[in-house]
């Protein structure tokens, strides 16, 4: 996704659990779409807490692995 290709790597996470959580907005042609939402495991279907809750972990995941800091508190 040439597109996105400048944003930094945590909002290219944010992306992609948005559209997990929310993926009527892709068009039934996205690039990787179907792929993308198994990956997902049916996201959009799960509680908001349970998508809230995904989406910190991948989050600290992320971060972790290129040894960043947690950017808020209380999470």
């Amino acid at each position: 996704m040439s597109v996105f290709g400048a944003l930094p790597s945590v909002l290219h996470v944010y992306f992609c659990w948005f559209l997990a959580v929310h993926p009527n907005i892709m068009k039934d042609d996205f690039p990787k779409k179907v792929e993308m939402l198994a990956l997902f495991d049916d996201l959009s279907t799960k509680s908001e807490d349970g998508q809230r809750q995904l989406g910190k972990e991948l989050l600290r995941t992320y971060l972790a692995q290129h040894r960043e800091p947690f950017p808020l508190n209380g999470w």
